[in-house]
């Protein structure tokens, strides 16, 4: 099995909807599909491949321990918390 995509719990961007009020959009990843900017609009980055790992595989300032990895058609590397997403696996 693999990791098909991510959404992110508690993070993404805040659209206005009307009397002050905002709808909270979740940062989601699918393998296969571009990315999007904090505006909704896609860039010309496709996200090639998503991997989970440990402290061990990586040299993180940061203090997570689980991660995810999501690699992007423009060769870059996202370093994802774990605890900040759901991910959705299938074959």
């Amino acid at each position: 099995m693999k990791i098909l995509s991510l959404q992110s719990v508690g993070l993404g961007a805040v659209f206005p909807s009307g009397e002050f009020l905002g709808i909270n959009e979740p940062f989601i990843f699918k393998v296969g599909e571009k990315l999007k900017d904090g505006r909704g609009k896609e860039l010309d980055i496709t996200v090639t491949d998503i991997t989970d790992g440990f402290i061990s595989d990586l040299m993180a300032r940061e203090n997570y321990k689980e991660f995810y990895k999501v690699k992007t058609s423009d060769g870059h590397i996202r370093v994802l918390p774990k605890d900040k997403y759901i991910a959705e696996w299938g074959e």
